[in-house]
């Protein structure tokens, strides 16, 4: 079980500082680094991006599911347990896709705090269970039995966690970050609040191009995708969420799935296969050659996968872009 994997992780870190004395000896909060930096750890990219640019040069920010993994199927390591008992906080995004987050800020000591970002936004609901369409709400009965036992599963009515695809919401969020770090670290106050308006500046921006591309694609669009995740996306450009067909993301599209898929965007008349970076190229082939449309990436941004077409604003502005690209018609009159 996951409880027993972090005491596990935890004794050892313990005895890794008792060998080493590389621990607070004093006990109490963590120890700061040679520079003073506040140390944090974030469960995922978007939110060690933004408090990366809200901290600048006075935070040091661990990210927890790194590399190609995903909140959805997060298993922590010894390096996590090393790193989360140096730090002052934990921020999570919280709504349920990271509540493994709690357990490891408790197993990390009382001087580590958890900090749920999602609490600070009005979070929108889920429509559709897995492998349904509107109206369908039951999922078929279709079960995935090989899912974790923790992972997280998008069920009609429960609060959708991806507010990262809203950036009014990330706005709002960025202002509580350094509000939070201010708490943290009173004596950069000044400097978190700076550095918040210039990154707000820029998210602003942002939001502009959701406004415009919002004017470019058709209003009566609708979408079939393998994952919940870009409702709040959605929702600004006016596009409607026609079908959804993947229970847990992240686990491959069974048989029936693909075969539901297929009948949803022929339905719909859809021509681009929204395919995630994490996902086998396997079953969004299938589906796009049976239906006859093209593959196109859409990123969730919920892992450091993509990282290297750079931070959030960078990331956004590529879905934005595809989507685009991808809807609008080609004279790219307003709609």
């Amino acid at each position: 079980m996951l409880v027993r994997r972090i005491f596990a992780w935890f004794l050892t870190v313990a005895l890794l500082f008792t060998s080493s004395c590389g621990g607070n000896p004093s006990g109490g909060a963590p120890s700061s680094n040679a520079s003073q930096k506040l140390n944090v750890a974030a469960t995922i990219f978007v939110l060690a991006d933004w408090l990366k640019n809200v901290g600048g040069d006075h935070v040091d920010v661990y990210c927890l599911v790194s590399g190609a993994n995903n909140p959805h199927h997060f298993d922590p390591t010894t390096q996590d347990a090393v790193q989360l008992s140096r730090s002052r906080a934990v921020f999570a995004i919280g709504l349920e896709l990271d509540s493994w987050a709690a357990k490891l800020a408790r197993s990390a000591g009382s001087q580590v705090e958890l900090i749920e970002a999602g609490r600070w936004i009005t979070p929108r609901t889920f429509t559709f269970g897995a492998c349904c369409a509107a109206g369908d709400h039951d999922g078929h009965g279709h079960d995935h039995e090989h899912a974790h036992s923790h992972d997280h599963k998008h069920e009609p009515g429960g609060a959708d966690p991806h507010f990262w695809h809203d950036p009014q919401r990330v706005i709002t969020i960025v202002e509580k970050l350094a509000v939070e770090l201010s708490r943290l670290d009173p004596a950069h106050a000044a400097d978190y609040k700076t550095n918040a308006d210039k990154y707000i500046t820029r998210l602003k921006e942002l939001d502009a191009e959701v406004v415009k591309a919002a004017t470019l694609i058709p209003k009566n669009t609708r979408l079939v995708t393998f994952h919940d995740a870009y409702s709040y996306l959605f929702e600004r450009l006016n596009i409607t969420l026609a079908g959804v067909f993947q229970m847990t993301p992240g686990i491959e599209p069974s048989l029936r799935d693909v075969t539901e898929a297929v009948r949803m965007m022929k339905e719909v008349g859809q021509k681009t296969v929204f395919k995630e970076p994490l996902e086998s190229a396997t079953a969004a082939d299938r589906v796009a050659q049976e239906v006859g449309a093209r593959v196109e990436l859409l990123d969730p941004m919920d892992s450091e996968a993509g990282a290297e077409f750079g931070g959030y604003i960078e990331r956004f502005r590529g879905n934005l872009k595809r989507l685009t690209q991808a809807l609008a018609p080609h004279d790219g009159a307003p709609q």
